[in-house]
């Protein structure tokens, strides 16, 4: 695949609220409170 990867995973900010970024890991919180990362990519 040559074309452009497309990354996103939803996180939440310092709030609490839903937030929406394109990286290729994201830290996430699982129900347990922990952080794992996680990838997800979206091709065009």
């Amino acid at each position: 695949y040559q074309g452009n990867w497309y990354v996103v995973a939803e996180v939440r900010n310092d709030v609490g609220e839903p937030d929406m970024r394109c990286s290729r890991w994201n830290y996430l919180h699982d129900q347990q409170g922990n952080d794992h990362l996680s990838f997800t990519s979206i091709l065009d």
